[in-house]
């Protein structure tokens, strides 16, 4: 079990359960827009976080289970509550994928060439 899969002392009931977003793993840079160009950074994160890898078999994020999300919070100053996670960490996904589905409506006809 990686280091941010340990159980905080004072959250030992959080899940380690991670799910697997429908968002493909890309970052992408002015660079990386250009015809012909490829992004060779796409594996690295763009911050100070620990890497936390991408699903082996679709490229997509994975979502961070209840016990990365609070220790990501506290990490980063906030004092979050273990009771919360199990709450947040759904909606955090939600909101991601709901954010997703509106890009590629968005993006879809263009994509499509209709635009």
């Amino acid at each position: 079990m990686p280091p941010t899969q340990k159980a905080p002392p004072d959250a030992p009931y959080l899940g380690a359960d991670r799910e697997i977003s429908s968002i493909p793993r890309t970052v992408l840079s002015a660079a990386s827009l250009r015809p012909g160009s490829a992004s060779d950074h796409a594996s690295s994160p763009a911050n100070h976080e620990q890497e936390t890898g991408a699903d082996t078999a679709t490229g997509n994020w994975i979502y961070p289970s209840e016990r990365m999300f609070f220790e990501a919070m506290k990490r980063k100053g906030h004092d979050p509550r273990a009771a919360d996670m199990r709450t947040v960490v759904p909606i955090h996904n939600a909101v991601n994928e709901r954010a997703w589905a509106e890009i590629k409506a968005w993006e879809g006809p263009w994509i499509q060439g209709t635009r």
